[in-house]
């Protein structure tokens, strides 16, 4: 008889439970209309690889991008766009270059930064090619392109959002 006692009881309180996380979550009536762009450390209007690879055709390159910092791959920084297109930044110059560690332990994998830093070419394949090289306009055509930039600096956008 005391098993049936419980066996009522937890459903109870599994519904009681599941109405109150409910209730506790946003609902999904509160979000921004479809219309709307995103509003967040990076949004719908900042600059996309597909878009910087048509300034790089015109030579007119940003000074700044707003992009997440993903990881580090040889002696480059990897952050990536709004569509998750990796952008390629080179932080050291070779692998005993340990004092540009120094200058990157700030970077967390996920946050987005404004990465400043000139622009050094493209590579494809794991081959760079600067803007000298006479393939580099087919290059720039190519789909698997990845733009190259030499790091400077990264600021994070985390506090742009907490004091405005």
């Amino acid at each position: 008889m005391r098993t049936r006692k419980r066996d009522g009881l937890w459903p109870r309180l599994a519904a009681r439970l599941s109405l109150a996380l409910a209730l506790s979550l946003p609902s999904v009536t509160n979000a921004a209309p479809a219309d709307q762009p995103w509003e967040g450390d990076i949004t719908e209007t900042d600059l996309r690889r597909k878009d910087l690879i048509g300034l790089i055709q015109k030579k007119q390159i940003p000074p700044a991008l707003k992009l997440r910092y993903s990881r580090t791959e040889a002696d480059f920084l990897v952050f990536y766009d709004f569509e998750g297109k990796d952008i390629y930044f080179r932080y050291r110059e070779d692998r005993f270059d340990s004092d540009a560690e120094k200058h990157i332990a700030h970077l967390a994998s996920g946050e987005a930064y404004e990465v400043t830093g000139p622009f050094s070419g493209l590579m494809l394949y794991s081959v760079m090619y600067s803007e000298e090289n006479p393939g580099f306009p087919d290059i720039l055509q190519k789909p698997d392109a990845l733009p190259v930039f030499v790091f400077k600096a990264a600021r994070p956008l985390r506090i742009d959002q907490i004091l405005f």
